[in-house]
Formats: C-alpha cells, structure tokens, sequence
C-alpha cells in the first residue's frame, strides 16, 4: 500500500522543514510516546502476574537466569512483564519512556520515506494497532532497525546509524530470549550484507557493540558469564517444548486468513524478487522477513487466543512499509499493491477475529489510553498511590499467617503457579529452576526440577497446590518432583487452599524413589487398552506416541494436532484429558487416578477409591496421518510414600492445639 514516489531531495528538505510540517511531526512524536509508553500493571494472584513479579524478585535476588531460573525471559524480563511488586517502579518508568522515544523517532524516521495516503495508513497502523502489543512491538523495532540498515548500506554515500541500534538490539536481548534470536538473525543478516557490500568496518562494529552491550547488560545485572550456555540450551528447551505443549485449537476464521496472507506475500517476494535490480538488498531483507514472520506465525497460532495478534499486526506492517523500503515504482509498484492491499485487509480482518474490540473500538481504545497517560503525567502522585494500594490489597489478600509463624526466614519454594503467594507474604522464596509448574513439559526440564528438590539445594518448606491449565491430568505438571515430594517432605498445615510441607530431618532411600518396570506395551490410536491385573497398582506410566514424517514437517512449521488421553475407573466413569506428548515422554503417576489434593494424598500410603481400569489415546480423525498408528507404553510401580497416615495424624493435632497431648476419645 505504500506509495514509492520520492520528491527530489530539495523539495523533500523544503517539505520538511516549513513550520507546519515541523510542528504536525512533533506532535504526532507526542502522540506516538503517549500511546507505545504503558504505566506499571497491578499486583495480582494469579498465573500470568506471579511470572511476572517473579522475574523482578529473581533480578533483585541474584538468580542466575538458565541456570537457577529457567525461563524464555532474560535478566530484564521484568521491564517486559511490567507487574508492579513494590520493587523497581522507576526502572519501569524509565524504560517505558526510553522504548516509546524509541520506537516513535524510529516510526517516523521511516514514515517520511512515504507520501500521501500511504504515509497516512502507516503512521494509522501504529496509532490504532502497533504500539499496544508490547510483545509485537519489539520484534517490530527489531527488524525496522534491520531494515534500516540495510536500506542504507545499500547506497554507497549512505551512513547508516549504528551505535545506537545495537545498543537497543542488545538490550532487547537480554529482555526476552526470542528477542536474542530474533536480534541474532538481524545482525547476521546486516553484518554479511554489510561485508558482502564492501563495508567490513560497520560490520565489524555492529557486532562488537552489539555483543558488548549484551554482555556488559549480563554482567550489570549480577549474572555468571559462566550461566550464558545454560541460558541459551535451556530457553532452546523451553521454547521447543512451548509448541508441543502450549498449543491450543485454532479457529478457522483467523487460520484461513493467515494462510491467504502468507500466499500473497509469498507472491510478492516472487514479483519483486524478478523485478528489482538490486537482488542482493532484497534477499537480505526477505531474510529478515522470513524470521520476523516465523518468529510471530508460531508465537500467534501455537497458543491461538490473543497471541494472534503479533502475527496480524506483523503483516499488516508488511502490507504497509515494504514498497516504501525498496522504492518501487510504476508497474513494480501497482503489482506490489495489489497483492499487499489484500494483506492489510485480511490482516485487520484478523485482528478482528483475535480480539473484536481491538478493531471495533480502536479509536476508543487509543483515546482512552491517551487519557489515561496525560492524567498519569499530571497526577503521578495518585497513580503511585494506587499501585501500592493494590499491592496492600493483595498482600491482605493472600495473608498466611499460619504459614508464617512455621516458616518464619526458612526457605520456601511455590508448586503450582500462584507463586505470587510468596511475594506477597515477603518470604524467603527459593524457586525450583523451572519456578511454575505447567513450563516443566519436556522430560529435561521436569528432571533439572526434580534433581533440584532431591538436593541440599531445596527449600526447607514448600507451598503446594495442585494446579494445572489446558486440562492436563493433574499430575502431569512437574510430574517428577510430585512423585518424590512426599518422600522428602511432609504435612504440616493447610491456608487458605494452600498446603504447607516441611522437608524431612533425613532422605529416603533409593529403594523409596525407585520407579520397577513391570510392562511396556503397545497403545493403537482409538483402541481401548485395559491394565488388567496392574489396575490396582500404583502405576507410574511414560507414553511416547512418535510424529509421522508430515507431522514431524508441521510440527515445524505449525505445531501438532491435540491428543487426549481418556481413562474409566474402576468404577466406569471417565475422565478426558489433554495429553502434550513431550510433557507424556517425562512420564507421570497413572495409577490411583489423582483429581484433587485429596486424592493425591490419599494416594501416598491411604486407600484410593478410584483406580484405571483402561486407556485410550484419541485424534480427531484428520489428524490420524500426523502420528505413528501406536503409541508406546511403559508401565513401572512406584512406592508411596507414607504422607497420608502422617497427614491425618496432622490434622487431628491440629483439633487440639491448645493441648499438650492429642485426647484419646472426645464425645
């Protein structure tokens, strides 16, 4: 949609400097800082904003990211969470401020390569749409820099802008892992384009102010260099196993939208690749397209809810800039229009699907955001005031008191994922690696979790609730630290829906922990298998369902179809779960069937009522050629340990605390 025609630099120069023009840019700079800058978020107990506060914690603490937190967030996650703790509020502040000054001058720096009606719809996008999504923002910034660069390497008298750039590459990096991927993929792409245009010395400094920032931002934030591949191979995991697990359905509106948009993209590259004289600038920036829609095509359509929002938003900057990037002209230009305006349709069009009132109400929502800001500038006082407010409210909120006359500045770590409990109550947290429980998906991740519990390195208290998203079984989540918990630790109190534990004076025994195989057998898709004489054992069970070739290719390029895993009792009733194959390969506890925090601890040494008495692994019909015809499952017995007996001895002292001993019978 971007028009290419160029005025002579002359008038451009003239233009652009006459008043009007002058004041009309300051203002939409204005415009743009108000609506990209976004004050704190408030203090919550819930999922998203303990992640989120807990990075600030992990930062404050000296954890060292990839190693003692694993995570795809960075040493400065917390600028991106921006979950207000009661810590760090300027440093929110001020990057808030620092990226709308950013992104606004880099905005429109590249919008005055566009005239009329396409500079119109480019600074619109960013007004209505591109500066909200945080998330999308940064990859945004990320390739338009890239762009840029390349755009003017391209011309030899050009001097394209370099410190500062890499400065921002590096520390979006050190923000979010797939910032560090993304930033990676730019610099290598402008560093050989840089080298291939005869230009060694901007390349050779691109990538040392670059690294250097990351590493100066690494060490200043207290982290190991020595933690940096951990860092890496770990965020490697952790995102491999994002898309085997996290993915939800996508709806068909949004899907087919997406696929039309990638096709006619895919048909201008293939036109402008034919036409334009400079191939070499163009493959350069296709290569950074292609990460740049990759990176947000998985990142929207794995977990396919709000997230596809960083997919539409990328296209439509796509549908909006690229003519302008390559100044394309005549026929060049009216074929490159007619396959992006189609883009930006189907693109807001999208957007729509993923969030109606993104589109329904965008002139309302970038009004009321810009409100919201000015009365924040003019009554900071009050904000800061309400923030703290709510922060008192959810510590009031979230109180344990009983909980903190046991533990008192004992160690304690969170199992679930309202690790926001320990923030709340200030005590001394000490998270396992892989801090939230439903991230444990790959049989790596669950097993550094479990070494973590088994070593001197554990809390000495742990709050446990057993949670889970997605309709998981319930203990599939940090399986392997579930399995060994009660062996290492034990009942102590419950509050307020949280259970507290105590790590035991000595450790259990290998034979304890020691998982016996007993039976590996084959499960066909769609066929019912019952345990027959292991029914009534406690089971611990790993199902390895492998992809078929073309799903091993989707997996790639998408993410894999749903797989559930149904099981009836003993008594006939059934249960339905959603099975992620990658968190199944790290096996989990099948038998007695656990649905609750009763049924768990009845499990551990009392009298489970309900036990498997079959299996049954289903995909929806079209999604049968995605994986092998069977599935693999290896069956082993594990030990309980003796948590329940302890548990009711527990709660019956607990009748008579005001007793030095418990009353032999009570009528």
């Amino acid at each position: 949609m971007a028009s290419s025609t160029t005025a002579s630099p002359a008038g451009a120069i003239s233009a652009e400097s006459t008043p009007p023009n002058r004041l009309a840019d300051v203002l939409l700079w204005l415009l743009l800082v108000l609506l990209t800058f976004s004050l704190p978020k408030p203090p919550a107990l819930e999922l998203d904003a303990s992640w989120r506060m807990g990075l600030t914690y992990f930062l404050e603490h000296g954890y060292a990211f990839g190693r003692d937190i694993i995570f795809t967030y960075g040493p400065l996650g917390f600028l991106l969470g921006r979950t207000y703790s009661g810590d760090l509020l300027w440093a929110l502040i001020g990057w808030q401020l620092l990226q709308a000054a950013v992104a606004a001058t880099l905005i429109m720096k590249l919008g005055r390569h566009l005239h009329g009606v396409s500079r119109f719809f480019f600074y619109a996008f960013f007004v209505l749409f591109g500066v909200g999504y945080e998330d999308a923002l940064h990859t945004i910034l990320i390739v338009l820099l890239g762009w840029s660069m390349i755009r003017k390497l391209a011309v030899a008298e050009e001097k394209p802008s370099l410190v500062l750039p890499a400065i921002f590459f590096g520390l979006l990096s050190v923000i979010k892992f797939t910032n560090l991927m993304l930033s990676g993929v730019v610099v290598v792409v402008v560093v050989a384009f840089a080298v291939l245009r005869r230009r060694p010395s901007f390349a050779y400094w691109l990538v040392s102010i670059y690294a250097g920032t990351f590493l100066a931002l690494w060490v200043a934030c207290s982290q190991p260099l020595s933690a940096l591949p951990s860092y890496v191979i770990n965020s490697l995991d952790i995102s491999a196993g994002y898309q085997a697990t996290m993915g939800l359905p996508t709806p068909f509106a949004p899907f087919w939208k997406a696929g039309c948009i990638l096709l006619l993209i895919a048909g201008y590259i293939g036109w402008h690749l034919r036409t334009q004289t400079d191939r070499m600038r163009s493959a350069a920036c296709f290569l950074i397209l292609g990460a740049f829609l990759y990176l947000n095509w998985k990142h929207g359509f794995v977990r396919a809810d709000g997230h596809m929002l960083g997919f539409f938003y990328s296209t439509l900057l796509v549908s909006l800039s690229f003519p302008a990037l390559f100044d394309e002209h005549g026929r060049s230009l009216w074929i490159a229009r007619a396959l992006l305006i189609p883009v930006a349709f189907l693109s807001i069009w999208g957007v729509r699907d993923a969030l109606t009132p993104v589109v329904d109400w965008a002139g309302n929502i970038t009004n009321e955001k810009v409100v919201k800001n000015l009365r924040a500038i003019t009554a900071w006082p009050t904000v800061r005031q309400d923030l703290n407010n709510q922060l008192t409210l959810q510590r009031t909120n979230a109180d344990l008191p009983k909980t903190r006359a046991v533990v008192a500045k004992s160690s304690i770590d969170v199992l679930g994922f309202e690790q926001g409990v320990a923030l709340f109550n200030q005590f001394n947290y000490t998270p396992r690696p892989v801090f939230q429980s439903y991230s444990a998906y790959t049989p790596r991740l669950d097993e550094i979790n479990a070494d973590f519990y088994a070593s001197s390195r554990a809390p000495d208290y742990a709050l446990l609730k057993l949670q889970t998203i997605d309709e998981r079984p319930l203990m599939l989540d940090d399986s392997q630290v579930l399995r060994i918990f009660p062996h290492y630790y034990q009942f102590v109190l419950a509050e307020k829906g949280f259970q507290l534990w105590r790590r035991r004076a000595t450790a259990p025994s290998a034979d304890q922990l020691a998982l016996r195989p007993l039976k590996e057998l084959s499960l066909p898709v769609g066929l019912t298998r019952t345990l027959g004489e292991l029914e009534c054992q406690p089971l611990w069970a790993v199902i390895d369902l492998p992809p078929s070739l073309i799903g091993r290719v989707r997996n790639f390029l998408y993410k894999p179809p749903v797989v559930q895993l149904r099981v009836v009792d003993n008594h006939q009733h059934e249960e339905i779960y959603r099975l992620p194959l990658m968190a199944a390969r790290a096996g989990f506890l099948l038998n007695p069937l656990v649905t609750d925090i009763d049924s768990y601890i009845e499990s551990q040494g009392g009298k489970p009522k309900r036990w498997v008495h079959s299996l049954e692994l289903t995909v929806d019909a079209g999604d049968a050629r995605y994986f092998a015809p069977s599935a693999t499952v290896k069956l082993s017995a594990v030990t309980p340990s003796n948590a329940k007996p302890e548990y009711d001895r527990q709660l019956e002292r607990a009748k008579y605390s005001m007793f030095s001993l418990v009353p032999d019978e009570t009528t």
